[in-house]
């Protein structure tokens, strides 16, 4: 009887220590992929991030049409072809970047709809940013910022986990 007990008890020891050690497994994975493609972001992204907030900075400087027209032919035109490039670039390769665990999905997809909301302002620059559509540009640009602005805030977030 007491041989059994002791076999039963090693039984459940041992079960337990096999959970517990896939578990430790599969955190591990996690944390390596998330490491993996954060450094990943870190190589184009996130400069590309910052490239854009000074681009729109300097288009939000622009307080009337021909003040933005005058800019834009300038300057603001080839800076805007540049990022427009890169981000389908970058979109490309984290479109490609193939991953598997759920914080590491999530920052994927919080930096396709950031690309997405920078296309979107480029294209309104393109779009509005004349005489013509001056008005609907100045408020829509602002809206646009802010919704940028909101998904770095949840990516900032989702890292927040893994970046204490």
């Amino acid at each position: 009887m007491k041989k059994w007990f002791l076999i039963g008890a090693l039984v459940v020891v041992v079960i337990f220590g096999a959970f517990i050690g896939v578990k430790v497994h599969q955190t591990n994975q996690q944390k390596a992929e998330f490491y993996t493609f954060r450094e990943q972001l870190d190589e184009r992204f996130f400069p590309l991030l910052k490239e854009n907030q000074q681009y729109f900075d300097d288009l939000t400087k622009h307080n009337n049409g021909l003040s933005l027209m005058d800019w834009n032919v300038k300057e603001g035109i080839d800076t805007r072809l540049k990022l427009q490039k890169e981000v389908k670039e970058i979109r490309e390769e984290i479109n490609n970047t193939d991953l598997k665990y759920q914080d590491t999905l999530e920052l994927k997809q919080n930096a396709i709809n950031s690309l997405a909301l920078m296309e979107e302002i480029y294209r309104n620059v393109e779009l509005f940013g004349n005489m013509d559509g001056f008005d609907l540009f100045v408020q829509q640009l602002p809206e646009e910022i802010n919704a940028l602005s909101e998904n770095i805030e949840k990516q900032n977030k989702i890292m927040s986990k893994y970046y204490k």
